[in-house]
């Protein structure tokens, strides 16, 4: 929020335990979402709806998911898929948050360049050592 002007990171929200969703006793997935004639789908879908409202979060950024032992996992690979899927943006925003830290100053790149030529020569000596024991 204090910085607006960066690009938002990826957000995936898990809905979970939505075999708990009304009709209790109805639970054979899958489900599709868009087919109104399973009072299942409709009650997942209603859920997705007013949670991903709430939070603030798009529809499609949103999974449906159950991880219960006793009815069974549902939509497992989808969450992983979507995590994959959002991961290289992730990693792009961590990327650019990362520089503007060392732009404002806040990584001191003289002193890690330092640093990274006093390992290097700590490794060399004890590579130089280990090649004379031979």
């Amino acid at each position: 929020e204090k910085h607006a002007e960066r690009r938002p990171a990826p957000k995936l929200l898990v809905i979970s335990q939505i075999d708990r969703l009304r009709p209790i006793r109805e639970w054979q997935p899958p489900y599709d979402l868009l087919d109104s004639g399973s009072e299942k789908a409709r009650s997942i879908s209603a859920a997705v709806g007013a949670v991903s409202k709430d939070l603030g979060f798009a529809p499609e950024d949103c999974v449906p998911a159950c991880l219960s032992a006793e009815t069974g996992h549902y939509n497992i690979d989808l969450v992983w898929a979507k995590i994959a899927e959002l991961l290289p943006e992730a990693k792009r925003a961590q990327l650019v948050r990362i520089m503007e830290e060392a732009k404002g100053g806040g990584i001191r790149w003289q002193r890690v360049l330092s640093q990274a030529a006093g390992a290097g020569r700590l490794l060399a000596g004890a590579l130089k050592h280990e090649l004379s024991k031979r």
